[in-house]
C-alpha cells in the first residue's frame, strides 16, 4: 500500500517523540514521562533555510496539522493519568 510523504513525516515525528521519552527515562533511571519531551519535539520547531519550497511547505503543513503532536499528547495524558510511565505501558501505545 503506498504511503505519502506527509504520512512518513508524521510517523517520523511520533518516532522522534518515542525515542526522546525512552532516552530521558533511561538517562534519569526513572520510568516516568517527562513533560519537556512534548515541548522539545513539537513546540519549538524550526526549518532548515536550505529546504526546497516543496519540502518547506510539506514540513510546515505537517507541523501545522500537528497530528503527531496531538497523538503523543493524548498518549502521554493517558499514561500519566493511569500513573504509568515510559517503561510501564507507554511503549505499547506507541507500537500501534
Amino acid at each position: 500500500m503506498p504511503v505519502s510523504l506527509l504520512e512518513l513525516e508524521t510517523q517520523a515525528e511520533v518516532d522522534k517523540y518515542a525515542a526522546t521519552v525512552f532516552l530521558i527515562a533511561s538517562q534519569q533511571g526513572g520510568a516516568y514521562l517527562q513533560p519537556g519531551a512534548i515541548r522539545a519535539c513539537f513546540d519549538r520547531v524550526g526549518f532548515d533555510a536550505r529546504l526546497e519550497p516543496e519540502q518547506y511547505h510539506r514540513y510546515r503543513n505537517r507541523q501545522r496539522s500537528n497530528g503527531a503532536a496531538r497523538y503523543c499528547r493524548r498518549l502521554e495524558h493517558h499514561y500519566r493519568a493511569a500513573g504509568r510511565g515510559a517503561d510501564r505501558g507507554a511503549g505499547a501505545g506507541l507500537k500501534r
